[in-house]
C-alpha cells in the first residue's frame, strides 16, 4: 500500500513539474506590449482650497518646497474627457502624498492621497485673489 501511494505521489509531482515548465516557457515578455506609464510621488505639506482650485504645497527631493495649482474641474469627468484629479483616503500613520501619473511624458492624472476630514492641519483656505491659472488642462512639470 505504501509503495502504491509513493508511486502515485511521484507521478503527480512529475506531472506538475512538467506542466509548470511548459507554462513558464509560454509567458515570454513582449516589449511591444509594455506600457510607458511613469509616476512620481511627493509628500504634501499643505492643501489650500479656494473656490475654483486647490493649491498644493509639496516637498522637493533634496530640500525646500514647491507649489502647484490644481483646478477643481479636473475632478469631474465623462466618457470623452476622463478625470484628471482623483482623491484617495489616507488613514493612520501614513502621511499625505501626491502622485503625478504620466504616459510618454504627457500628463494623465494627479492623485491626492489625503485625509478626508478638512478639519485637520493639512487643509487650509487660499486667498482667492492670489490663485491664478485655474483654466489649464495639464499639470506643469513639478520642480523636484
Amino acid at each position: 500500500m505504501k509503495k502504491i501511494l509513493c508511486a502515485l505521489f511521484t507521478a503527480v509531482l512529475f506531472c506538475t513539474v512538467l506542466t509548470a515548465q511548459e507554462s513558464a516557457k509560454k509567458e515570454e515578455k513582449d516589449a511591444s506590449k509594455w506600457a510607458s506609464i511613469s509616476y512620481v510621488n511627493v509628500p504634501i505639506y499643505k492643501i489650500l482650497e479656494s473656490q475654483d482650485a486647490y493649491v498644493i504645497i509639496y516637498g522637493k527631493n533634496r530640500s525646500g518646497s514647491g507649489s502647484a495649482v490644481i483646478p477643481k474641474k479636473w475632478a469631474v469627468g465623462d466618457t470623452e474627457n476622463p478625470r484628471k484629479l482623483k482623491f484617495r483616503t489616507v488613514e493612520g500613520k501614513l502621511k499625505p502624498f501626491m502622485t503625478v501619473v504620466k504616459k510618454d511624458n504627457t500628463f494623465i492624472r494627479v492623485i491626492l492621497s489625503v485625509p478626508t476630514s478638512k478639519s485637520g492641519n493639512i487643509w487650509g483656505i487660499a486667498n482667492a485673489s492670489k490663485v491664478t491659472n485655474t483654466d489649464k488642462d495639464t499639470l506643469e512639470d513639478l520642480a523636484l
